[in-house]
């Protein structure tokens, strides 16, 4: 019963999405973590993702694809500045250099190990992770600029695509392989590829504005239909508690 009440409440919550979702179109359902891309209402690519934890749930909205970074650099959020890397740099430590980030204030940088953090608000210094092979993003990142400040991006932690339910980022979509040369985003192949032959070179990164198709933009739905993720899991004969805390949404 519980379940049930559950689904008519996801149901409701689709009454609010845009009554044409694109000719052409990602779409990101949370409860299988799985992003699609739409053409003409024909699937033509899937993929696993990592959606948000329990305590930073990804959001479910719409927006519009506007620019792809590739070999990002990762500004790091002031919700993680303040609640994962202040604690350890005001004992002393911290995993600051072992995550390869960089300290900056006013275009200078700074090393954080040198500063009174008793004193000093790590909101004030800007920290970011340059491009490379470990950075938390990965070789690409899609941007749809939204109020909530989440996209879909790279991964280094391929292992973590093995697991069931996998809820482990900060509230950002993860996606397995981006860069897969059959991502069919809007004729972006190509830009891929020379993205991954400027990452084998170091290159820093660059960005990609994603052209309209036609007069159609390329639209991101972010949703969570309970009801596909519920079949699936059903006719697998895996547990419903797999998508039961994303029934209500966020």
């Amino acid at each position: 019963a519980a379940i049930e009440r559950k689904l008519v409440t996801n149901m409701e919550m689709w009454r609010w999405m845009p009554d044409d979702l694109g000719d052409f179109h990602v779409w990101v359902n949370l409860p299988e973590f799985l992003v699609r891309v739409v053409k003409n209402g024909e699937m033509i690519h899937e993929e696993r993702i990592i959606t948000g934890e329990l305590n930073n749930q990804t959001p479910i909205f719409s927006d519009v694809l506007e620019t792809i970074y590739f070999n990002p650099r990762w500004n790091v959020p002031q919700s993680i500045k303040v609640n994962e890397l202040y604690p350890g740099l005001a004992r002393g430590g911290g995993s600051f250099e072992r995550q390869g980030l960089r300290m900056m204030r006013n275009g200078k940088y700074v090393d954080p190990y040198s500063i009174d953090w008793s004193r000093a608000d790590i909101r004030n210094y800007d920290v970011y992770q340059p491009s490379g092979p470990g950075n938390a993003l990965g070789i690409v990142k899609f941007t749809f600029p939204n109020k909530h400040a989440v996209y879909l991006h790279d991964t280094p932690t391929k292992n973590l695509f093995n697991e069931q339910s996998r809820t482990f980022s900060h509230g950002c979509m993860r996606v397995r392989n981006p860069n897969d040369r059959q991502l069919p985003v809007a004729g972006i192949t190509y830009q891929l590829a020379v993205a991954g032959e400027a990452f084998a070179h170091g290159e820093s990164e660059r960005d990609f504005v994603v052209p309209a198709l036609g007069s159609a933009e390329f639209d991101v739905h972010v949703t969570a239909n309970a009801a596909t993720a519920l079949l699936k899991i059903l006719a697998g004969g895996r547990k419903l508690e797999t998508v039961d805390y994303r029934l209500t949404g966020k």
